[in-house]
């Protein structure tokens, strides 16, 4: 299967997730949203429950992605993986925050699927704290991010825009501080 036929099918399985519900994500609806035959869907996924554990790859493969991408952006020395962390959570235009509702949606089922998420925060903190002068603000940091981040993907809406950029750029602000080697 190539990555182009497995990103419309995970696409299509988030889709049916956010714009219906979990129970409404069934092998032919996904298989018909992403136009391919049920036989081809059920070749690679051959239960709804691997579907989703596929998902959460996915997202996992595109969020870590924008935070390489963040860091690339970054002059060599003085690269800032909190920094690329809260850039890539604030990305509410990007396929990883797109497929993210799908998750958590889906990961309320079984939440056995956040592994690999809670695996990737684990490798992602033990590889920054190394080099912070003060590990503690640095999980406030990187915890305010995924508040906001959670509070728009469960569309509570309660920060408008304007201050929701200020407090990203704050939050920016407060990473480079404990990033100060």
């Amino acid at each position: 299967m190539s990555d182009d036929t497995k990103s419309r099918i995970f696409e299509a399985a988030a889709k049916i997730i956010k714009e219906r519900t979990v129970d409404d994500m069934t092998l032919e609806e996904v298989a018909k949203e992403a136009g391919i035959s049920k036989g081809g869907l059920l070749y690679h996924f051959p239960s709804k429950e691997d579907l989703i554990e596929g998902l959460v790859a996915y997202y996992e493969q595109l969020f870590t992605g924008e935070i390489e991408q963040e860091m690339g952006k970054m002059p060599e020395g003085e690269k800032r993986p909190l920094t690329a962390y809260i850039n890539a959570a604030f990305n509410f235009q990007s396929k990883a925050y797109e497929i993210s509702q799908g998750v958590l949606a889906a990961s309320l089922l079984s939440p056995g699927l956040l592994a690999p998420v809670q695996k990737r925060l684990s490798d992602f903190t033990s590889q920054y704290d190394q080099h912070l002068k003060d590990e503690d603000m640095a999980n406030i940091v990187r915890l305010a991010a995924d508040g906001l981040w959670l509070e728009d993907i469960l569309e509570l809406n309660t920060v408008p825009k304007a201050e929701r950029d200020r407090i990203k750029e704050k939050l920016i602000q407060l990473a480079k501080e404990v990033e100060e080697r």
